[in-house]
């Protein structure tokens, strides 16, 4: 009897020093590192989602931690997580920093190398893999203005076109001419929300200005004179707006973004992010399988671009 009982306790604290002992499984990821290395801690991998992959192994079996070290992740498409990346109150699946690092998952492409135009302002190529347009632009952390008139304030329609949909009329000098409308957007300002959309045209002769679709919801109310008579509006994206220390604008055709810098910005030390994933992360369960048990520790999100 003193024997049994004595397999047992042994047994009991064996178990228990192997739970204590027992971290899980890990994989280590850096934005140095290579996706056809093992995920340890000497060898970590590249990529958010070959880790997700690599911890399908063992996800819902054992605590899986995947361990961030410092830097950029940049993600021009989210980190798709699905019902074979959770796991279970017992193993839960844990996305952490590497203890005193800072990770940083960015929905953003960076742009640098900026030169000094002849008006003071700065330029730069967009970076060779985009494709496509953006409505953001970060400098240094901080997210930048797009080149707007008036630079606070808003003007007023001087009277609605015919249709009371699609065009109207401003007072003359109400606005710098501008020498290409084809990237200019309209901003305008019903009683509770706003449209922004695209300008047509503007015909400078008679202080008209066509918009490339209706202004306002198709509804019988949202008319341009809706709310009243003279509503306010901003004009965005042309060259000829950028002029205030922050400001920027850029030319889909060239291919170039141009900055106003502040006085204390130094052109070497500037980064610009342009957002391009619309999310970082998906998680998608289903009614007969949840996606739980996933958590994120200190890690930054940041950057995400928004499409109309």
């Amino acid at each position: 009897m003193k024997n049994r009982l004595a397999c047992i306790i042994i047994l009991s604290m064996s178990a228990a020093l192997f739970s204590c002992g027992d971290r899980g499984h890990e994989i280590y990821v850096s934005p140095d590192g290579n996706d056809r290395a093992s995920g340890k801690s000497s060898d970590p991998i590249a990529s958010l989602q070959h880790a997700a992959e690599l911890a399908r192994m063992k996800t819902g079996k054992v605590p899986v931690t995947i361990f961030l070290s410092g830097g950029h992740y940049r993600l021009a498409e989210p980190l798709e997580l699905n019902t074979l990346d959770g796991g279970t109150s017992g193993a839960p699946v844990r996305w952490k920093a590497i203890t005193g690092e800072e990770p940083v998952i960015s929905g953003g492409i960076s742009v640098r190398n900026w030169k000094l135009e002849d008006n003071g302002s700065w330029s730069a190529l967009l970076p060779p893999e985009f494709d496509g347009k953006f409505r953001s632009l970060y400098i240094n952390g901080k997210r930048a203005i797009r080149a707007r008139f008036p630079d606070n304030e808003t003007m007023k329609i001087e009277k609605s076109g015919k249709d009371n949909r699609t065009n109207f009329f401003f007072r003359e000098n109400d606005f710098p001419k501008v020498k290409d409308v084809k990237g200019v957007e309209l901003i305008f300002l019903h009683d509770w929300s706003i449209t922004r959309i695209g300008v047509k045209s503007i015909d400078w002769k008679n202080n008209h200005l066509m918009t490339v679709d209706s202004i306002g919801a198709r509804l019988p109310f949202f008319t341009i004179t809706g709310w009243e008579d003279q509503p306010r509006y901003y004009l965005e994206n042309a060259r000829e707006f950028c002029d205030s220390p922050g400001e920027w604008y850029c030319d889909f055709d060239a291919q170039k973004i141009f900055y106003r810098p502040h006085p204390n910005e130094k052109i070497s030390e500037t980064e610009g992010v342009i957002p391009v994933a619309s999310k970082l992360i998906t998680i998608t369960g289903s009614r007969e399988k949840h996606a739980g048990f996933i958590s994120f520790e200190g890690i930054t999100f940041e950057h995400t671009a928004w499409q109309l």
